[in-house]
């Protein structure tokens, strides 16, 4: 069955299912957004409250790091929940990052979370096609070693 908001399939295993949110859909609103990391629920606001207390370079390393895990991990159909996890986080850190970096850091940040995003919201059909998990981790790869080069940590 489909869930109503976003149309895609929903997957009981990993989706949130909550009083309000009796279909099990995906939830994500300002401050209510949960993410899944090591099969357990964790507050965004707490993690995000972490994650800030780093430098902008270490940020930069953590989200390349994210993508270089994305590269590796999508060339196996069986990683896809581990992807989709890497695919939402990284989408958070860049959110979280993209104001403290320079102007033109951020456009490419913005690029970068864009195609996330995308890649999030298609990955049902993605992971299947390997063709097109080739193609994603490739560009994973790429984008993990110009935001390295961006964090100044190489």
């Amino acid at each position: 069955m489909p869930c109503p908001n976003t149309r895609r399939p929903m997957l009981p295993s990993t989706w949130v299912n909550r009083r309000d949110n009796p279909r099990g859909c995906p939830i994500f609103g300002q401050g209510q957004a949960l993410s899944l990391h090591n099969n357990k629920m964790k507050n965004v606001k707490d993690i995000k409250n972490r994650y800030l207390k780093d430098e902008l370079p270490v940020r930069l390393g953590g989200i390349s790091a994210d993508l270089a895990r994305i590269a590796s991990f999508a060339s196996l159909e069986d990683n896809w929940k581990v992807v989709q996890s890497l695919l939402e986080e990284s989408e958070f850190f860049i959110e979280w990052t993209a104001p403290d970096a320079s102007l033109e850091e951020k456009a490419f940040l913005v690029e970068l979370q864009i195609q996330l995003a995308l890649w999030h919201r298609d990955w049902a059909e993605i992971h299947t096609n390997s063709k097109e998990r080739e193609k994603l981790s490739q560009q994973a790869s790429l984008w993990s070693q110009k935001v390295l080069e961006m964090s100044g940590l190489v």
